[in-house]
């Protein structure tokens, strides 16, 4: 009886230490389990910020390139003869109902000698190109981005003209605004729209104080 009450202590003490050593398995494999959910959040935070940040570089990217496209087809093109119908139509209608110190309109003038579907020309051109080069989804916030920087590029240089405009409180939008009107009062300076450096690439600018 006393070896058997010796035994029963040793067979609990042990069958405790069992239970501790599986609890403190439980216990680590719980830690891992959670350290490799708390990795795998975060890799997959890195990669879908890497993504954002690349959507955003082909966002901006593709606008700088339309934005240099537009000065350039206007500087080339809009007013040399070498335009042809480009250089007619924004000569004798834009910089006619727009010139000197006519510079604003109640409504917006020179609709029927906009030449700005010229310019999705070299845009089509590159979405083409870039089709076969891009994967689809940068293509396709490339194509967001060119749609929505030509539709900057119209949307600014009609509200230059309108008298009034809403943007007018706005002193970047003045500025922007004065370096337009140096073009319409010097038609060989500041071709730009919207990103006046530019000009300075192609040394074409002309500050608004020098006007």
């Amino acid at each position: 009886m006393m070896n058997r009450g010796r035994f029963f202590p040793a067979r609990l003490h042990r069958s405790v230490a069992l239970c501790s050593a599986s609890q403190s398995i439980n216990n680590q494999v719980k830690f891992l389990t959670l350290m490799r959910l708390r990795l795998e959040q975060k890799v997959i935070m890195l990669q879908t910020t890497s993504q954002l940040s690349l959507y955003i570089a082909t966002a901006l990217v593709t606008h700088l390139i339309v934005s240099f496209g537009q000065t350039l087809l206007h500087y080339k093109f809009a007013h040399h003869p070498r335009g042809r119908s480009i250089f007619s139509k924004h000569i004798n209608f834009h910089h006619t109902h727009y010139a000197k110190d006519h510079l604003v309109s109640k409504v917006y003038l020179g609709d029927e000698g906009n030449t700005t579907p010229f310019y999705l020309i070299p845009i089509f051109l590159v979405g083409v190109l870039t089709y076969f080069i891009l994967p689809t989804e940068l293509f396709i916030v490339q194509a967001l981005a060119c749609a929505a920087s030509f539709y900057a590029h119209v949307f600014f240089d009609k509200e230059y003209h309108v008298e009034g405009s809403r943007l007018e409180r706005f002193a970047w939008f003045r500025r922007k605004q004065e370096l337009h009107f140096v073009h319409h009062r010097h038609a060989n300076t500041n071709f730009a729209v919207i990103h006046f450096f530019w000009d300075r690439v192609l040394g074409t600018y002309r500050g608004s104080n020098t006007a």
